[in-house]
C-alpha cells in the first residue's frame, strides 16, 4: 500500500495490518492493548493469554515495532496500560504480587529506541468496587507519551486549561536563579518566569493541565469488553496530531 487508507476501517491481525501502512505515515496513535490475564476475547492466539507476563511484553514489543516504523518522525504513541495481581510463580512473580506489565514493556521499548516523553495517570474516581482487604484498590491506569524522535509535534496551546487563581502575586513569580539545592536534572523555571506577564496568575492561554488526569470510566452497551472514554482520548489528539 502506497498510501494511507484515510477513514477506514482495517480489521485483523495488528502485526499484519501494519505491514500494509506505508512507512512515516501515522502522526499520532492512540492504544489500549489486552492487559495480561484480564480478558478472555475468545480468540485464538489474542495478546493477553501469553503463558507469563514476559512472553506478553514480548508480544507487544512486536507491535510496536510496527507502530515505530509507520509513525512519522515527528509522531507519538500514546499507550494505555493496566496491571494485574500474578497468582502463581509461573506467571512471572509470586502469588499476590503485582506484575508491574507496564514497566516492564516501558523498559523494553526504551532499549528498542523509544522515549517516553510522560507517563499520564488515568485517576478513576468511579473505579471498579473491590473486596480485598489487605491491599489498597487500584483506583488508577497509566497513558505512556512516547515519542521515536527529541523534535516532535506537540501543541500544548490547544489542551491548556484556565488557570484557578485571577492575578499573579510577585512574591511567588520564579526568578529564573536555580536554588541551591537544585542537582544537574532539577528543571529550569526561567520559561515560566517569560511566559507569566506581570499581573497573570500564567501563560495567557491557561496552565499545563499536567499527567494527572481524573476521567470517570463510561458505561458502553455495545459488543466492545473496554471502550475508551472520549475525554482520555481528547487531549492526545489536541495536543499530538496536527
Amino acid at each position: 500500500m502506497s498510501r494511507l487508507p484515510r477513514r477506514h476501517i482495517l480489521v485483523g491481525d495488528a502485526t499484519e495490518q501494519l505491514r500494509t501502512l506505508p512507512p512515516g505515515s501515522v502522526d499520532c496513535v492512540i492504544t489500549s492493548p489486552p492487559y495480561y490475564l484480564l480478558r478472555n476475547y475468545g480468540i485464538d492466539g489474542q495478546l493477553g493469554l501469553e503463558p507469563d507476563v514476559e512472553h506478553w511484553v514480548d508480544e507487544l514489543q512486536l507491535v510496536c515495532a510496527g507502530l515505530a516504523r509507520v509513525l512519522k518522525p515527528t509522531g507519538s504513541l500514546w499507550l494505555n496500560l493496566g496491571d494485574s495481581f500474578s497468582r502463581h510463580r509461573r506467571y512471572g512473580a509470586p502469588p499476590k504480587g503485582l506484575l508491574a506489565a507496564p514497566e516492564r514493556l516501558l523498559l523494553t521499548l526504551m532499549q528498542d529506541g523509544f522515549i517516553c516523553r510522560g507517563k499520564v495517570i488515568w485517576a478513576k474516581p468511579n473505579p471498579m468496587p473491590s473486596s480485598v482487604t489487605d491491599r489498597l484498590n487500584m483506583t488508577y491506569e497509566v497513558v505512556y507519551h512516547l515519542v521515536r524522535s527529541s523534535r516532535y509535534y506537540f501543541n500544548l496551546d490547544a489542551i491548556r486549561e484556565p488557570h484557578r487563581s485571577q492575578s499573579g502575586r510577585r512574591a511567588g513569580a520564579p526568578t529564573g536563579t536555580p536554588p541551591s539545592w537544585a542537582g544537574p536534572l532539577a528543571g529550569s523555571q526561567d520559561g515560566l518566569r517569560r511566559a507569566r506577564p506581570a499581573g497573570q496568575p500564567g501563560h495567557v492561554l491557561g496552565k499545563n493541565p499536567g499527567d494527572v488526569w481524573s476521567i470517570p470510566t463510561r458505561v458502553f452497551r455495545g459488543a466492545h469488553f473496554a471502550t475508551f472514554p472520549e475525554a482520555l482520548v481528547t487531549r492526545p489528539l489536541l495536543a499530538t496530531c496536527p
